[in-house]
């Protein structure tokens, strides 16, 4: 439970300094609405994430076909089995 404290602690902490700087990136020069990328540059963006995710996932999917590890639901929780 204290990683996940220390996590929504960190996150609230980086939220808070976000929403202290809106609406502005770099004080006073760049706002958030003149540093947006043009719609298709996004669309692109999104495109190639989406394509370099799936590398990841079906590496991950590899590794735990190879060592065989089993996810048993338990009723407290997941654990691992082998």
């Amino acid at each position: 439970m204290a990683r996940i404290y220390a996590a929504v602690q960190l996150t609230l902490i980086l939220l808070g300094w976000a929403l202290a700087q809106f609406p502005n990136l770099v004080e006073p020069d760049i706002a958030i609405y003149s540093a947006a990328a043009r719609r298709a540059t996004v669309q692109l963006l999104l495109i190639a994430l989406a394509a370099g995710g799936a590398r990841p996932i079906s590496s991950y999917y590899y590794l735990l076909r190879v060592f065989k590890v089993k996810l048993l639901i338990r009723r407290d929780g997941i654990g691992r089995g082998s």
